[in-house]
């Protein structure tokens, strides 16, 4: 639309320039030396007749020349109010895509807070159904946030069969793997995603299967591996975009535990290391709503 504007505009200025044109090619008035037209009021020898008028076709000439210099015009005005509608939608638009991008952001954010609250009632439930714990076991004398991820002790999963599959890519095993946590089929995916890790120790998608490792046992509620999976995805993959979630659930992960400083820590280690991501603004939020920071 922009485009077509833009040539009929240089249309009606090539047309204009044409009817100047042909009005300087009009002969010029003769006039006297006293001032005085020649002739009876003549304006030329050439441009009028014997009567002093000017012949019909340069007035049919003229005329025409403005006709369609006052068409081409009004295109133009009509080419100028529909750019400006048409400029309205995108703004509108625009306007639209930018609420659907926040619905989307609380809804995530609304989605993470009640699966965290749910594993926080998860773990509740089997802490009672295991017996009282001691603020010994539950609460560390320091925060293991600055300990290298060698030094957690992580669960070992039972022993089972290998799940590899020969002659699979490396995304269609992972997806194999994911697709066992997705089916709830836990200690299956851990041994997947583990044996994922070995066969293709250079593949892009290992960073998202360390993660899901950590993920899998703070669903399992068994914090101690979900903590080293999550610190190994740190220390491994820094500027990995799955470093600032890892951080994040990091922090979900020692506050489950007991351990609100680590918790803290950790979150303010997203919003530091990746301000622009939105695990940052998650931490945030978290901070603000349950470690009152």
């Amino acid at each position: 639309m922009m485009k077509a504007a833009k040539v009929l505009i240089s249309v009606v200025i090539g047309l204009q320039g044409s009817a100047l044109w042909a009005q300087s090619s009009l002969p010029v008035p003769v006039v006297d030396r006293s001032g005085k037209p020649a002739g009876n009021g003549a304006l030329t020898a050439n441009a009028v007749n014997a009567a002093g008028r000017v012949p019909a076709p340069v007035v049919i000439a003229q005329s025409a020349q403005q006709s369609q210099a006052a068409e081409l015009l009004i295109l133009l005005d009509q080419l100028q109010q529909e750019v400006q509608f048409l400029r309205g939608k995108v703004e509108e638009q625009a306007h639209q895509m930018k609420k659907m991008r926040t619905s989307q952001r609380d809804r995530y954010r609304d989605l993470d807070r009640r699966i965290t609250n749910l594993t926080r009632q998860l773990a509740e439930v089997s802490a009672a159904g295991r017996g009282s714990v001691t603020a010994a076991q539950v609460t560390p004398k320091q925060s293991v946030l600055n300990q290298p991820a060698s030094s957690v002790p992580a669960s070992r999963p039972s022993p089972a069969t290998s799940t590899t599959v020969p002659g699979l890519s490396d995304r269609e095993a992972y997806q194999r793997a994911f697709a066992l946590v997705r089916q709830r089929s836990y200690a299956k995916s851990l041994l997947a995603f583990d044996d994922f890790v070995k066969q293709y120790p250079s593949s892009p998608l290992v960073p998202n299967a360390v993660f899901w490792t950590g993920e899998v046992h703070r669903a399992q509620t068994d914090y101690t591996a979900a903590e080293a999976a999550y610190k190994r995805l740190i220390e491994r993959f820094p500027k990995h975009q799955k470093a600032a979630d890892a951080y994040y659930k990091l922090g979900l992960t020692y506050d489950l535990m007991g351990d609100r400083p680590g918790a803290a820590a950790a979150m303010k280690k997203v919003i530091e290391l990746y301000p622009n991501q939105s695990s940052a603004k998650l931490a945030d939020d978290y901070l603000k709503k349950n470690l009152n920071n």
